[in-house]
């Protein structure tokens, strides 16, 4: 969450990085509506391909 904008409006910052390369990615900095579009469109992919949408950790750093 970063509130460092004139407007006062909080936004969602998602970094995107190569595990094990911090630095390396990107980061984007999401309105509200904009992080509920991502949620949206990634819930919609994963039921098209057969996935279920459930947070499991993929690895033992996030368990």
């Amino acid at each position: 969450m970063c509130d460092d904008y004139d407007d006062a409006t909080p936004h969602v910052v998602l970094t995107l990085e190569p595990l094990g390369r911090p630095g390396e990615g990107l980061a984007a900095h999401l309105s509200p509506d904009h992080a509920r579009r991502l949620v949206r469109a990634l819930s919609d992919a994963l039921r098209e391909i057969g996935e279920p949408l459930t947070l499991t950790p993929t690895t033992k750093e996030h368990q």
